[in-house]
Protein backbone atom coordinates (compact mmCIF):
# COMPACT_ATOMS: atom_id res chain seq x y z
CA UNK A 1 0.00 0.00 0.00
CA UNK A 2 2.65 2.48 1.05
CA UNK A 3 4.78 1.79 -1.99
CA UNK A 4 1.86 2.76 -4.18
CA UNK A 5 0.84 5.76 -2.11
CA UNK A 6 4.37 7.17 -1.88
CA UNK A 7 4.15 8.27 -5.48
CA UNK A 8 1.19 10.56 -4.81
CA UNK A 9 1.46 11.49 -1.12
CA UNK A 10 4.23 13.48 0.59
CA UNK A 11 6.32 11.63 3.17
CA UNK A 12 5.00 13.75 6.03
CA UNK A 13 1.41 12.80 5.23
CA UNK A 14 2.34 9.12 5.01
CA UNK A 15 4.07 9.45 8.37
CA UNK A 16 0.87 10.85 9.88
CA UNK A 17 -1.09 7.89 8.51
CA UNK A 18 1.45 5.46 9.95
CA UNK A 19 1.28 7.03 13.41
CA UNK A 20 -2.51 6.97 13.41
CA UNK A 21 -2.50 3.31 12.42
CA UNK A 22 -0.10 2.50 15.24
CA UNK A 23 -2.27 4.47 17.68
CA UNK A 24 -5.34 2.49 16.58
CA UNK A 25 -3.58 -0.73 17.53
CA UNK A 26 -3.20 0.34 21.17
CA UNK A 27 -4.87 -1.89 23.70
CA UNK A 28 -7.90 -0.41 25.42
CA UNK A 29 -6.05 -0.94 28.72
CA UNK A 30 -3.25 1.43 27.67
CA UNK A 31 -3.71 4.88 29.16
CA UNK A 32 -2.49 8.17 27.74
CA UNK A 33 0.75 9.05 29.46
CA UNK A 34 2.53 12.29 30.21
CA UNK A 35 6.05 11.77 28.86
CA UNK A 36 9.00 14.05 29.56
CA UNK A 37 11.39 14.00 26.61
CA UNK A 38 14.85 15.26 27.57
CA UNK A 39 17.18 16.50 24.86
CA UNK A 40 20.93 16.22 25.29
CA UNK A 41 22.61 18.87 23.16
CA UNK A 42 23.47 22.51 23.83
CA UNK A 43 25.21 23.07 20.51
CA UNK A 44 24.09 26.11 18.57
CA UNK A 45 26.86 26.20 15.95
CA UNK A 46 29.15 23.74 14.18
CA UNK A 47 31.24 22.04 13.12
CA UNK A 48 29.87 19.49 12.62
CA UNK A 49 26.91 20.84 10.74
CA UNK A 50 24.03 20.94 11.31
CA UNK A 51 25.02 21.76 14.87
CA UNK A 52 22.06 20.43 16.86
CA UNK A 53 20.89 17.21 15.25
CA UNK A 54 19.26 16.23 18.55
CA UNK A 55 16.38 18.60 17.88
CA UNK A 56 15.48 16.52 14.81
CA UNK A 57 15.69 13.26 16.70
CA UNK A 58 13.62 14.68 19.54
CA UNK A 59 10.98 15.90 17.09
CA UNK A 60 10.83 12.42 15.51
CA UNK A 61 10.27 10.79 18.92
CA UNK A 62 7.77 13.44 20.05
CA UNK A 63 5.71 13.07 16.88
CA UNK A 64 5.58 9.30 17.27
CA UNK A 65 4.56 9.43 20.93
CA UNK A 66 1.99 12.16 20.33
CA UNK A 67 0.58 10.09 17.50
CA UNK A 68 0.09 7.25 19.99
CA UNK A 69 -2.08 9.48 22.15
CA UNK A 70 0.46 10.59 24.73
CA UNK A 71 1.34 14.10 25.90
CA UNK A 72 4.99 14.99 25.35
CA UNK A 73 6.80 17.69 27.33
CA UNK A 74 10.17 18.44 25.73
CA UNK A 75 12.94 19.58 28.08
CA UNK A 76 15.66 21.37 26.12
CA UNK A 77 18.92 22.22 27.96
CA UNK A 78 19.39 25.23 25.69
CA UNK A 79 16.12 26.66 26.99
CA UNK A 80 16.56 25.63 30.63
CA UNK A 81 20.14 26.99 30.89
CA UNK A 82 21.05 24.82 33.87
CA UNK A 83 24.60 25.53 35.01
CA UNK A 84 27.25 23.06 35.91
CA UNK A 85 27.14 22.71 39.66
CA UNK A 86 29.99 25.14 40.39
CA UNK A 87 30.27 28.90 40.28
CA UNK A 88 31.80 30.19 37.07
CA UNK A 89 34.48 32.86 36.76
CA UNK A 90 34.71 35.18 33.81
CA UNK A 91 36.98 33.89 31.04
CA UNK A 92 39.38 36.83 31.62
CA UNK A 93 39.37 36.42 35.38
CA UNK A 94 43.10 35.80 35.95
CA UNK A 95 44.10 38.43 33.41
CA UNK A 96 42.35 40.98 35.61
CA UNK A 97 44.03 39.86 38.85
CA UNK A 98 40.94 38.24 40.29
CA UNK A 99 41.93 36.19 43.37
CA UNK A 100 42.19 32.53 42.28
CA UNK A 101 39.74 30.03 43.66
CA UNK A 102 41.26 27.58 46.11
CA UNK A 103 39.26 24.70 44.64
CA UNK A 104 36.32 23.95 42.39
CA UNK A 105 34.12 24.68 45.38
CA UNK A 106 34.22 28.43 44.79
CA UNK A 107 31.82 29.54 47.51
CA UNK A 108 34.57 31.67 49.06
CA UNK A 109 35.63 33.11 45.72
CA UNK A 110 33.86 36.04 44.06
CA UNK A 111 34.98 36.83 40.55
CA UNK A 112 35.37 40.59 40.15
CA UNK A 113 34.23 40.42 36.51
CA UNK A 114 31.36 37.96 36.88
CA UNK A 115 30.22 37.95 40.53
CA UNK A 116 26.91 36.27 39.73
CA UNK A 117 26.52 32.50 39.79
CA UNK A 118 26.76 30.62 36.52
CA UNK A 119 23.01 30.41 36.09
CA UNK A 120 20.98 33.40 34.87
CA UNK A 121 18.36 32.29 37.40
CA UNK A 122 20.69 32.75 40.39
CA UNK A 123 21.15 29.02 40.94
CA UNK A 124 24.32 27.56 42.44
CA UNK A 125 23.28 24.07 43.58
CA UNK A 126 20.90 21.25 42.61
CA UNK A 127 17.21 21.54 43.28
CA UNK A 128 17.20 18.93 46.04
CA UNK A 129 19.82 20.88 48.02
CA UNK A 130 17.52 23.87 48.55
CA UNK A 131 15.08 24.12 51.44
CA UNK A 132 11.46 23.83 50.39
CA UNK A 133 10.37 26.98 48.58
CA UNK A 134 13.91 28.41 48.41
CA UNK A 135 15.03 27.15 45.00
CA UNK A 136 14.88 29.53 42.02
CA UNK A 137 11.34 29.47 40.60
CA UNK A 138 12.54 28.24 37.20
CA UNK A 139 14.25 25.27 38.83
CA UNK A 140 11.16 24.40 40.87
CA UNK A 141 9.07 24.68 37.70
CA UNK A 142 11.28 22.14 35.94
CA UNK A 143 11.08 19.91 39.01
CA UNK A 144 7.28 20.00 38.78
CA UNK A 145 7.36 19.09 35.09
CA UNK A 146 9.66 16.12 35.64
CA UNK A 147 7.74 14.95 38.70
CA UNK A 148 4.44 15.05 36.80
CA UNK A 149 5.74 12.74 34.08
CA UNK A 150 4.58 9.12 33.92
CA UNK A 151 7.57 8.11 31.79
CA UNK A 152 10.75 9.54 30.28
CA UNK A 153 12.53 9.51 26.94
CA UNK A 154 16.22 10.41 26.97
CA UNK A 155 17.66 11.66 23.68
CA UNK A 156 21.45 11.59 23.75
CA UNK A 157 24.31 12.12 21.32
CA UNK A 158 27.57 10.26 21.91
CA UNK A 159 30.59 12.11 23.26
CA UNK A 160 33.72 9.96 23.70
CA UNK A 161 31.62 6.77 23.90
CA UNK A 162 29.59 8.33 26.71
CA UNK A 163 26.19 9.99 27.19
CA UNK A 164 25.77 13.70 26.70
CA UNK A 165 27.08 15.85 29.60
CA UNK A 166 24.17 18.25 29.02
CA UNK A 167 21.64 15.45 29.54
CA UNK A 168 23.38 14.04 32.60
CA UNK A 169 23.63 17.56 34.01
CA UNK A 170 19.83 17.91 33.88
CA UNK A 171 19.40 14.59 35.68
CA UNK A 172 21.94 15.51 38.35
CA UNK A 173 19.94 18.57 39.38
CA UNK A 174 17.12 16.44 40.81
CA UNK A 175 16.81 13.67 43.36
CA UNK A 176 15.99 10.13 42.34
CA UNK A 177 12.55 10.37 43.97
CA UNK A 178 11.50 12.58 41.03
CA UNK A 179 12.13 9.76 38.57
CA UNK A 180 11.56 6.62 40.64
CA UNK A 181 8.98 3.94 39.86
CA UNK A 182 8.55 5.10 36.27
CA UNK A 183 9.94 3.67 33.04
CA UNK A 184 12.29 5.36 30.61
CA UNK A 185 13.39 4.83 27.02
CA UNK A 186 16.71 5.71 25.43
CA UNK A 187 17.10 7.28 22.01
CA UNK A 188 20.66 7.83 20.81
CA UNK A 189 22.02 9.33 17.63
CA UNK A 190 25.17 10.35 15.84
CA UNK A 191 26.28 11.75 12.52
CA UNK A 192 28.38 8.61 12.04
CA UNK A 193 27.49 4.98 11.50
CA UNK A 194 27.04 3.79 15.09
CA UNK A 195 24.03 5.89 16.09
CA UNK A 196 25.30 6.65 19.58
CA UNK A 197 24.83 3.05 20.73
CA UNK A 198 27.76 3.18 23.17
CA UNK A 199 26.34 6.31 24.81
CA UNK A 200 23.00 4.54 25.13
CA UNK A 201 24.58 1.61 26.97
CA UNK A 202 26.38 4.04 29.27
CA UNK A 203 23.12 5.80 30.08
CA UNK A 204 21.33 2.64 31.26
CA UNK A 205 23.00 2.39 34.71
CA UNK A 206 22.39 6.10 35.35
CA UNK A 207 18.68 5.74 34.70
CA UNK A 208 18.54 2.56 36.74
CA UNK A 209 20.11 4.33 39.71
CA UNK A 210 17.54 7.11 39.40
CA UNK A 211 14.79 4.50 39.54
CA UNK A 212 13.35 5.11 36.07
CA UNK A 213 14.35 1.74 34.69
CA UNK A 214 15.01 1.80 30.93
CA UNK A 215 13.01 -0.57 28.77
CA UNK A 216 15.03 -3.18 26.91
CA UNK A 217 14.42 -1.83 23.41
CA UNK A 218 16.29 1.30 22.33
CA UNK A 219 16.28 3.56 19.29
CA UNK A 220 19.61 4.28 17.61
CA UNK A 221 19.78 6.76 14.74
CA UNK A 222 23.02 6.72 12.71
CA UNK A 223 23.66 9.55 10.25
CA UNK A 224 20.79 11.39 11.89
CA UNK A 225 21.46 14.57 9.91
CA UNK A 226 20.73 12.63 6.71
CA UNK A 227 17.89 10.28 7.69
CA UNK A 228 15.76 12.98 9.40
CA UNK A 229 14.91 16.43 8.09
CA UNK A 230 14.65 19.60 10.18
CA UNK A 231 11.14 18.66 11.36
CA UNK A 232 12.11 15.15 12.43
CA UNK A 233 10.41 13.55 9.42
CA UNK A 234 12.30 10.58 7.92
CA UNK A 235 13.81 11.33 4.53
CA UNK A 236 13.82 8.96 1.59
CA UNK A 237 10.10 8.61 0.97
CA UNK A 238 7.23 6.67 2.44
CA UNK A 239 9.02 3.33 2.58
CA UNK A 240 11.81 4.79 4.72
CA UNK A 241 9.24 6.49 6.97
CA UNK A 242 7.50 3.16 7.47
CA UNK A 243 10.81 1.46 8.26
CA UNK A 244 11.88 4.02 10.85
CA UNK A 245 8.54 4.24 12.61
CA UNK A 246 8.19 0.47 12.61
CA UNK A 247 11.65 0.11 14.12
CA UNK A 248 11.03 2.71 16.84
CA UNK A 249 7.54 1.47 17.68
CA UNK A 250 8.97 -1.51 19.59
CA UNK A 251 10.53 0.94 22.05
CA UNK A 252 7.41 3.10 22.32
CA UNK A 253 5.20 0.05 22.91
CA UNK A 254 7.41 -1.15 25.75
CA UNK A 255 7.49 2.31 27.29
CA UNK A 256 3.73 2.74 27.21
CA UNK A 257 3.13 -0.78 28.59
CA UNK A 258 5.36 -0.22 31.60
CA UNK A 259 4.20 3.38 31.98
CA UNK A 260 0.56 2.31 32.11
CA UNK A 261 1.34 -0.51 34.54
CA UNK A 262 3.22 1.80 36.91
CA UNK A 263 0.61 4.55 36.68
CA UNK A 264 -2.29 2.19 37.47
CA UNK A 265 -0.47 0.38 40.27
CA UNK A 266 0.49 3.63 42.01
CA UNK A 267 -3.19 4.54 42.25
CA UNK A 268 -3.65 1.77 44.83
CA UNK A 269 -0.12 1.24 46.14
CA UNK A 270 2.23 4.05 47.19
CA UNK A 271 5.71 2.86 46.17
CA UNK A 272 7.37 5.27 48.60
CA UNK A 273 5.59 3.74 51.61
CA UNK A 274 8.07 0.86 51.79
CA UNK A 275 10.90 2.65 49.98
CA UNK A 276 10.90 6.26 51.17
CA UNK A 277 12.97 8.95 49.50
CA UNK A 278 16.24 9.99 51.08
CA UNK A 279 15.64 13.60 52.09
CA UNK A 280 18.22 14.60 54.67
CA UNK A 281 21.62 12.97 54.35
CA UNK A 282 23.51 10.52 52.12
CA UNK A 283 24.09 8.40 55.23
CA UNK A 284 20.46 7.35 54.96
CA UNK A 285 21.66 4.84 52.39
CA UNK A 286 23.91 3.13 54.92
CA UNK A 287 23.08 -0.13 56.68
CA UNK A 288 21.71 0.29 60.18
CA UNK A 289 24.35 0.28 62.91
Amino acid sequence: FLDGMSAILPTRLVTTVLLRCQSARLSTSTQPLRIALLLGSTRTEGPPKPANVGARVGAFAAAALTGLGHTVDTVDPIVEELPLLVRACHASCRAHACPPARSLRQSAHRCTLNPSPASPHGQVKPQFAYAAGKAPPSLDALYDRLLAADAYVMVTPEYNHAPSPALVNILNHFGSSVFSFKPSAIVSYSQGQWGGCRAAVGLRPILSELGCLPVSAMVHVPRAHQVLDETGTPTGGAKEAERWHGYAHRTWSQLQWWGTAAKLHKQSNDPFAASPAFLSDPAQRNAAA
